[in-house]
């Protein structure tokens, strides 16, 4: 069984259980926020993490998707 197989099986039994709800695939570039924040809680040790104020790391990135910045992918 793959890595994450148990996880993938409860995705799907939430899914089946609401229909109305969709997944979509958004590449990183497109949610630069969600992808540093990511980053972030892959180096900290602590199982959940609540920020007060966003992380110094995700401000230009949070700036960027306030004004509608596009980034292009390389």
């Amino acid at each position: 069984m793959h890595t994450f197989g148990p996880l993938i099986a409860d995705i799907r039994l939430m899914l089946a259980a609401h229909p109305n709800f969709k997944l979509s695939h958004v590449l990183r570039e497109a949610n630069q926020c969600a992808d540093i924040m990511a980053k972030i809680d892959s180096h900290n040790e602590t199982c959940h993490c609540i920020w007060e104020d966003p992380p110094r790391e995700a401000l230009l990135a949070l700036l960027a998707d306030s004004l509608a910045i596009a980034f292009v992918r390389e």
